[in-house]
């Protein structure tokens, strides 16, 4: 295809068709747009099961669990923004992320850059690829979308600036971000913009970081301001010295323990990043703290169990550290008691910050940032450096204050530049003010005082736990957790009316809005003022059309400041649909006097004007929105209704992987409005999967439009919307074929409605035709223990035996029942098959396991290639279990124990072709107990002792973690130093946090039966028998 390259020198423009890539040269910067082909380790193999049987946070997202295991060259776009001091490169195609930046003047790559698009399993619908920065939207874990394709659009900006926008929508919250990459033409660093708003009327999970890699170096050094850091739970922890005195800010001190993840806090700072030392280069970021709080260093385990994933990511680019900033204190996980909680992203609010990333050189650290430059600070006995390293031209003063000494010299700086000043080291505390380039140091800056601990003080009697944890639960996305929750809350307190609230609210996004009303008009009979209850009492009148009332509550939760813009929006919604247009302008402009950025009502607001014929108001507020989300498809497509953007250029504008759901979320928000003539416009002009034919068909009352049904599969159709519910009922309805009860049945349990929906299916009885639709039920049924689901699993396999996955459900579920024999038969055809599947690889191998096979498991693991995904261990597991189960059988039976030792230091390799690396500690007492055992038999006593000694130490090493192993521990130490230290260490067991557990109290009493080992299979047996 041939593309346009417009080259701009000054004033200067020339057009010109040719078959290069699109690129734009402006005076000092080059923006180039192109396809190339790029080493890839690709992904495929959809999995056609719903979301909500694995992983309810991410329905209707599907995952992946096909991944390459050799490259191949693949097509990808690449944007490259360009000046004359960095690149910076971005790929749409894969989440829309950084992919890489780099300093021109030394390589330097401060945005670690990937050579290969490696994709693993680790994302939370499997692919993602390590390096450059990676947009996280949503609730924890790698964005569903982190590596597939985005919207995106370049553009050079009035003032010569290069933009990449890229964005999405998450599907589960309907919220819609966005990500403006701006290169400016004179500065040595970039920016990023985020944009990220709520059209949808209720609260949904909130939760952003920007993921940014590093290289990672023995000499690196971390800059983080702070003196603690937090964990995924809160609970805070020194920092940078730990409590071993080790300085966790050197990369090359934190050789021990698993993966880390410091979310560094306590000092009020912008910035933040590394620097090397031997190379004198760095990295850094700013953001104003109030707007990213959150600065968070992630480093693999420093052992293979990390490193593995060097290899498992990347060719030859080496070892990374993820340094990650977010608009929350840690990447919050439930469990822990302490003030970190789920954050709330309240409706029709836009959110907006600026991220600016930057390489440093030549100044040996970094003291302090800005968006215009680093600086460092070295103290000798007497003289104070300042080392500056500058990302703008400009002349500013540099002002040093010490007590009521004040010393000022001036410096000119250009982008890139690295300067050095000598002062006279004061001798207490100091300043240094930079005005021109924004940098402000205190060598004694003030701590923040805020407490992570809880509070000390808590009462049983209370229901503040509960309620707390049901907002946490439903934030989280665990509707059922939360519904448990709040139901008990509100037996102990019926006059909690922000329980009533929370509750109300859940119902509400569940699509059960009578409940939703029994709940909040219960609470208003206590409280007609309160404005939460009201707020969601309106939205559920609107849903069920009721507009009077909806309208009179939603009037009172407009008079709060906390509800006031949407409120109003809604007011005026309601006035759009019932076409009073005047007073539907009324409603909306007091909303965006409230909230200027409320894009449902900037949206009302153009879409009113286009009604009444105000075509240049129109026009003005759609430049609005455009100029907060330059990616908005309602801009698109409004102009494409008044002609002044081509049909090509609406569909141009949804490229991401779902355009589809781009698509109908634009046509359900005219639909909303009563505008069902542009939504089926939109609807027919876009891409005709079965959801949007569907709708278009309900919105036309177009009964013919159902026969779509008859001949497309139910695979990866998952409706998940509210408003689907209405359209899927009529669609029953109105239709003889079992795919309309399916799919309705389906948007039951995506709106977490699963009484409705596996009644449905229980309805559905054999009809189907479909083999997917008895795997799909047969799962749920099993999930849900609803009896009868081994007939499904059955026919499932029956209809397609070379399914890999119906195979993989039926032979596990017969696995799980203890009827290894016909698992076995269905798992080793379907792994003849395709001997790549290390799915079915790893459950024959626990098959044969079980089943006391153990050298044919062993044969298979030497070819067994598994691609694990994050912090999966259970390749080694397997792997142990046959070579430890190998020996123990030779044990057993008394025979060929050089055959046994030489399998149980197999045993204790890590063959990384199972997809685990060796850890710094591994748990080896068993595998070493039964070495020391077998030399023992051989007459080797010192080979005997020395396995002991290694059973003793990590024993005492792991003395306050609960394990059953302690008990090796027992007898490694009576065997070496008497009964009287056995007895010292039980002593120290009992004191531990864990002392009375039931897995220690065990062990000691069946050390206490059984006080010697006499070195026989007997006793090695029993201790087997106890152990396993």
């Amino acid at each position: 295809m041939d593309s346009i390259t417009i080259l701009i020198h000054k004033t200067t423009f020339y057009l010109c068709i040719s078959l290069l890539p699109l690129i734009i040269y402006g005076q000092k910067t080059i923006l180039t747009e192109n396809v190339e082909s790029f080493p890839t380790y690709t992904f495929s193999d959809p999995n056609p099961l719903p979301a909500f049987l694995y992983n309810p946070k991410i329905y209707p997202y599907h995952k992946f669990q096909g991944y390459a295991i050799e490259k191949s060259k693949q097509p990808l776009k690449q944007i490259t923004l360009e000046n004359p001091w960095i690149k910076v490169q971005v790929f749409p195609e894969v989440g829309g992320k950084v992919w890489g930046a780099t300093d021109k003047s030394n390589e330097n790559e401060f945005i670690y850059r990937n050579k290969v698009a490696k994709f693993r399993n680790i994302a939370m619908r499997g692919p993602w690829t390590s390096g450059g920065i990676e947009f996280n939207f949503g609730v924890i874990g790698h964005h569903p979308g982190t590596g597939t394709p985005v919207d995106y659009k370049t553009e050079e900006l009035p003032n010569g600036d290069l933009m990449c926008t890229v964005g999405g929508i998450d599907l589960p919250s309907r919220t819609q971000w966005r990500v403006k990459i701006i290169l400016p033409k004179d500065q040595s660093a970039f920016t990023t913009q985020a944009i990220w708003y709520n059209p949808t009327d209720i609260e949904q999970a909130y939760y952003n970081w920007m993921t940014a890699a590093a290289a990672a170096r023995e000499d690196l050094i971390f800059y983080t301001p702070g003196n603690q850091y937090l964990t995924h739970g809160g609970a805070a922890k020194a920092w940078p010295i730990d409590s071993l005195n080790r300085d966790l800010s050197r990369y090359k001190q934190n050789n021990f323990g698993p993966s880390k993840s410091y979310h560094v806090v306590g000092e009020y700072n912008d910035f933040f990043g590394g620097y090397y030392q031997q190379s004198n280069t760095g990295f850094g970021h700013w953001s104003r703290y109030d707007e990213t709080p959150g600065k968070k260093l992630w480093l693999w385990n420093l052992s293979r169990a990390g490193g593995i994933w060097e290899d498992l990511l990347t060719d030859t680019d080496g070892q990374y550290i993820e340094y990650q900033a977010g608009r929350l204190y840690v990447q919050y996980f439930p469990g822990e008691e302490n003030p970190i909680s789920q954050a709330t992203f309240d409706p029709h609010l836009t959110d907006q910050w600026t991220e600016v990333w930057f390489p440093v050189k030549q100044i040996g650290g970094i003291k302090e940032a800005s968006q215009w430059g680093a600086m460092n600070v070295v103290e000798t006995d007497t003289i104070l450096k300042i080392k500056i390293n500058a990302f703008k031209a400009t002349t500013s003063t540099v002002v040093l204050k010490a007590s009521k000494k004040t010393e000022q010299r001036r410096i000119q700086t250009e982008p890139n530049g690295v300067y050095s000043l000598s002062f006279t080291k004061p001798s207490k505390a100091y300043t240094i003010d930079i005005p021109g380039l924004k940098l402000y140091y205190s060598s004694d800056p003030q701590l923040i005082r805020r407490s992570f601990d809880p509070p000390e003080e808590q009462t049983d009697a209370s229901t503040g736990k509960e309620f707390y944890a049901a907002k946490d639960a439903q934030r989280f996305r665990d509707y059922p957790l939360a519904e448990q929750l709040l139901l008990k809350v509100l037996v102990k307190d019926p006059f909690n009316l922000e329980a009533r609230r929370e509750l109300s609210l859940l119902y509400h996004r569940k699509g059960q809005y009578k409940k939703s009303l029994v709940i909040a008009n219960k609470g208003l009979q206590m409280d007609a003022y309160h404005m939460g209850l009201n707020y969601i009492a309106g939205l559920s009148y609107m849903s069920l059309k009721d507009m009077v009332n909806a309208k009179e509550h939603l009037g009172w939760a407009a008079r709060s400041s906390a509800y006031r813009s949407q409120a109003n929006a809604l007011l005026a919604q309601i006035q759009l649909i019932d076409q009073h247009y005047d007073e539907a302008i009324y409603y909306n402009d007091i909303a965006l006097k409230f909230n200027s950025e409320n894009i449902n009502a900037l949206s009302q607001k153009a879409l009113l004007y286009r009604i009444i014929g105000e075509r240049e108001k129109a026009n003005k507020t759609l430049k609005q929105i455009e100029t907060i989300d330059p990616l908005n498809h309602f801009v698109y497509f409004e102009k494409y209704l008044m002609n002044v953007k081509t049909l090509d250029e609406v569909l141009q504008s949804h490229r991401s992987e779902f355009p589809d759901q781009t698509v109908l979320e634009l046509a359900l928000f005219y639909h909303n409005r009563n505008r069902n003539e542009e939504a089926v416009k939109l609807l027919d002009l876009g891409p005709k999967k079965v959801l949007n034919a569907l709708w278009s068909s309900y919105l036309k009352k177009d009964l013919k439009g159902l026969s779509i049904l008859k001949n497309e599969s139910i695979a990866f159709v998952f409706p998940f919307r509210k408003e689907s519910l209405d359209l899927l009922n009529w669609v029953s309805n109105n239709s003889n074929s079992w795919k309309a009860q399916y799919l309705l049945a389906l948007n039951y349990i995506g709106r977490s409605q699963w009484d409705k929906g596996v009644s449905i299916f229980k309805t559905l009885e054999s009809t189907p035709d479909e083999p997917l639709f008895f795997f799909i039920r047969g799962i749920l049924f099993k999930t849900k223990n609803i009896q009868g689901y081994q007939k499904d699993l059955q026919f499932a396999y029956k209809m397609d035996p070379k399914n890999w996955r119906f195979a993989f459900a039926l032979a596990e579920d017969l696995f799980n029942s203890n009827d290894t024999l016909s698992a076995l038969s269905i798992i080793r055809k379907s792994y003849k098959q395709n001997s790549k599947n290390y799915f079915a690889g790893v459950l024959l191998v626990k098959i044969l396991n079980v089943r006391q096979e153990f050298d044919k498991a062993i044969d298979l693991l030497q070819d067994l290639q598994i691609l694990p995904y994050e912090h999966a261990s259970e390749g080694r597991y397997i792997y142990t279990q046959a070579y430890v189960g190998s020996a123990q059988q030779k044990i057993s039976k008394g025979v060929d124990f050089d055959k046994a030792t030489e399998q149980l230091n197999k045993a204790l390799l890590w063959p990384e072709n199972l997809g685990v690396g060796k850890p710094f500690d591994p748990e080896e007492r068993w595998e070493r107990f039964l070495l020391a055992y077998l030399h023992q038999k051989k007459g080797n006593k010192k080979a005997s002792e020395m396995e002991l000694n290694k059973v003793l130490n990590y024993s005492l090493a792991q003395l306050s973690n609960p394990s059953e192993n302690h008990l090796l521990g027992i007898y490694a130490i009576q065997q070496i130093h008497g009964e009287g230290e056995a007895e010292k260490f039980i002593a120290q067991l009992l004191k531990s946090k864990h002392g009375s557990s039931s897995t220690t109290q065990d062990l000691i009493q069946f050390y206490y039966n059984n006080l010697s080992i006499d070195w026989d299979r007997q006793s090695i047996n029993k201790l087997s028998l106890f152990l396993n």
